[in-house]
């Protein structure tokens, strides 16, 4: 289990983000992205953690392209 007691004594020290809210809030920024389209919840999800658990991955915007699911 993690130290908390140096985060209060030192007020510059800062928890880590829950990396899952931080995935979630980026899956939905590529939902938005693409205009709100369902079906693409599993791709949003794994792009996301994709993008946050890869050291210097980079967000990069959608590609339409690159796939396109029959409605």
């Amino acid at each position: 289990m993690a130290d908390n007691r140096s985060v209060l004594r030192n007020p510059s020290v800062q928890p880590e983000p829950n990396l899952t809210d931080e995935i979630q809030r980026r899956a939905y920024e590529l939902y938005v992205q693409r205009g709100q389209a369902d079906g693409y919840d599993l791709d949003d999800w794994l792009r996301a953690e994709t993008e946050l658990r890869t050291p210097g991955h980079h967000r990069q915007p959608l590609s339409y392209s690159s796939r396109n699911r029959a409605a």
